[in-house]
């Protein structure tokens, strides 16, 4: 199998390469795996492969029943003809013998990773071993690609294949200013009103903190006999409908937390609803901030995320391991079997953060935590266990 292949470009065109790559392998006797983050995707998903394998095609995920899960299973156990597996990362654990392709559809999606309960590992990081178990090809696709994968794919490790990529951009408006000259109308601004009354066809209006009943009542004054789709930011995300405009109330509250994925997280939130769009308007009290400049100039924001996340020795530049431990005695037990040379944050008591480097020490650096985490343990044996997470979101 070749390396894997990160592809971003938009739906349509992921789709189709997505649909050609099963089809060869489906030619070759092998057996196509498509992940998908989340199960509202799946339905969409499954409608557009069905169409393509009508016969080949069968559907996992925690929904499901278990003689559901159990036909599924008994499909892949019988060689007689491979087929093609649509799933949530629950897929990632199926009883598979002749896997030929394995594809993550919007890979930069959180919902991938398992955070609790264990194992907490990432189903994009997993579908790539899987992958290489069976020596099957491996397809990322993503409108908006996580920092992980860019630097894998800057790196060599992964081919980069930028097809049809959504080039996105917003008009932003700042509500403080707006505000300071009388141009709102309660949540929505003057401006905003305009777009949404020149718009032709259907209008997306994201909303984030504000009570939907309050503005449906405010959308069916301004905008009577508009077509008006209300929707949180995960309805929208979920929802690949075609929209004349996408307009984002109080965009700031796609990023709540303080974190330093937030940028790339709002970023990838954004462009997930405004590939759906012909126009994207941006709402918020925070006009300077790195990521509405970049949408504002169309300009990338990957390059100046990655040089950020350089400068503090952040990932993708280095892994971090959160332990998790209510006894604090044993959390700075293993504080102190780290070392001091240990790059390790306290977000709060009962948590540490260890930062190990992407050097040549890499692997002796992991050994010796695991050992130190695991040595702490042992002194503890009888109150409870730490909670260890890779790569924490």
């Amino acid at each position: 199998p070749s390396k894997p292949v990160l592809l971003i470009s938009d739906r349509s065109f992921r789709f189709e390469k997505y649909v050609q790559a099963i089809r060869a392998t489906l030619g070759q006797g092998h057996t196509a795996l498509v992940l998908v983050p989340e199960i509202a995707l799946a339905s969409h998903m499954e409608a557009s492969l069905r169409e393509s394998f009508p016969d080949e095609l069968r559907v996992l995920h925690s929904s499901m029943t278990a003689v559901e899960r159990r036909k599924v299973t008994e499909f892949l156990n019988d060689q007689s003809k491979p087929g093609v597996i649509l799933g949530t990362r629950v897929s990632l654990f199926l009883p598979y013998r002749n896997l030929g392709l394995v594809v993550v559809d919007e890979e930069q999606d959180p919902n991938y990773k398992q955070s609790d309960p264990a194992p907490r590992y990432n189903g994009r990081d997993l579908a790539i071993v899987l992958a290489s178990i069976h020596k099957a090809d491996v397809i990322l696709g993503s409108p908006c690609p996580s920092l992980e994968s860019l630097y894998n794919a800057w790196n060599g490790k992964f081919t980069l294949e930028s097809s049809h990529a959504p080039r996105v951009t917003a008009e932003i408006i700042d509500i403080a200013a707006e505000r300071r000259k009388r141009g709102m109308d309660g949540r929505f601004s003057y401006k905003l009103i305009s777009e949404i009354q020149k718009t032709e066809g259907p209008v997306a209006i994201v909303r984030g903190w504000e009570p939907q009943e309050e503005l449906r009542q405010s959308i069916d004054k301004l905008f009577p006999g508009k077509d008006i789709d209300l929707l949180t930011p995960y309805e929208a995300q979920t929802r690949p409908k075609a929209y004349g405009l996408a307009a984002f109330l109080q965009a700031d509250s796609i990023f709540p937390r303080e974190d330093f994925r937030s940028d790339e997280k709002a970023i990838q939130a954004i462009t997930r609803i405004a590939v759906c769009a012909k126009k994207t308007v941006v709402q918020t009290l925070k006009s300077e901030h790195p990521v509405y400049k970049a949408l504002s100039s169309g300009e990338g924001i990957h390059e100046a995320l990655m040089a950020e996340r350089k400068a503090f020795s952040l990932p993708p530049y280095s892994r971090l391991i959160s332990v998790k431990d209510s006894n604090i005695l044993r959390l700075g037990a293993t504080i102190r079997k780290l070392g001091l040379n240990t790059s390790i944050s306290k977000p709060n008591p009962s948590q540490i953060l260890v930062s190990i480097g992407r050097d040549s020490n890499f692997n002796a650096e992991k050994q010796r935590g695991a050992a130190a985490i695991s040595d702490a343990d042992a002194e503890f044996q009888r109150s409870g266990h730490p909670t260890v997470d890779v790569d924490p979101l």
